[in-house]
């Protein structure tokens, strides 16, 4: 489950093989003849959880000064893209959560509570709203209608806020980044990351427009506008690459996870926690590509279809 920590492009050396055997294994586990589902799910969970401890250790350990001084994002040398970490530990930390509410598994809080300060301190928006739906997602299959219920998400997702705002060390880091963000949407501004973004959507909806049934081929958005690079949006890229044809296929195990889900719910409540991780997934499609480099994506993919279809 560490794998998204470590993908890299520069070079192809141990961590490389390492990331790249590890949906191998996930493969092997998906046709393993046994059926004990309890089992899976236990190797998923301690999975994530080992991933959380020797991510945020390996992060700490290359970049404690820069921890230590503030004011800058962290987490360049777990992948050199300090969104993907975020991503990446808002999923470990969706698990997390999760056993400390439906498995009650109390000891977990600690984990939990620095997983979501890392989240913080790599400064990612994407990581953030992972923090939320985490704590919302989760919350409203546990709690329902039990309105009183939800005092303790409230109070969690009112400290972040709080710490955010209140808090010199992380405003520097990402306090101030959610302000120009809201005031960018505020005021139509098209300047900054999010104006950049706003204008590769609209770019890549022109491009899609060229050829919407299969698409233009894969990497044409960055071969053919001015930015040179990825969209930003994974259904943007992929609707350029491969049309709706492509982008439907590769959401089709999405859609039948969830429906699937949704059915087996009342017999396995292990599922929420999938259904919860597949909503996640989502929602960070709108703001990154995810469908040629992030490998623990396919990895939780393989765990909910060995669950959801058994």
């Amino acid at each position: 489950m560490i794998n998204g920590f470590f993908i890299s492009e520069q070079y192809f050396g141990w961590k490389s093989i390492f990331v790249y055997l590890l949906p191998a294994l996930a493969i092997m586990l998906f046709y393993a003849p046994f059926r004990d589902k309890d089992l899976i799910f236990d190797i998923f969970c301690k999975g994530c959880e080992f991933g959380a401890v020797v991510s945020i250790i390996y992060i700490v350990i290359n970049e404690l000064p820069t921890i230590l001084a503030g004011s800058a994002r962290i987490g360049w040398s777990a992948s050199g893209n300090v969104n993907t970490v975020a991503m990446n530990l808002s999923v470990f930390a969706l698990v997390i959560y999760y056993e400390i509410l439906f498995e009650q598994k109390k000891k977990l809080w600690p984990l939990f509570v620095i997983c979501a300060l890392f989240i913080l301190l790599t400064g990612s928006k994407k990581g953030l709203m992972g923090i939320a739906l985490a704590i919302i997602l989760l919350s409203i299959f546990k709690y329902k209608w039990r309105a009183y219920k939800y005092v303790l998400p409230i109070l969690l997702i009112g400290i972040i806020l709080y710490i955010l705002k209140n808090s010199p060390y992380f405003y520097s880091i990402i306090g101030r980044r959610i302000n120009a963000f809201i005031v960018s949407l505020e005021t139509n501004q098209t300047n900054g990351s999010t104006g950049e973004r706003i204008g590769m959507v609209e770019i890549g909806w022109q491009l899609f427009k060229q050829s919407p049934i299969f698409g233009n081929g894969y990497g044409y958005f960055a071969n053919n506008t001015i930015y040179g690079t990825y969209s930003h949006s994974n259904y943007i890229e992929m609707l350029v690459s491969f049309g709706l044809l492509g982008t439907g296929l590769y959401y089709s195990l999405f859609v039948q996870l969830i429906i699937r889900g949704v059915k087996k719910v009342a017999e396995d409540y292990h599922i929420i926690l999938f259904i919860c991780l597949i909503f996640m997934q989502i929602s960070f499609d709108f703001a990154s590509v995810n469908f040629y480099n992030n490998a623990m994506m396919y990895v939780v993919l393989f765990f909910a279809s060995k669950i959801v279809f058994s």
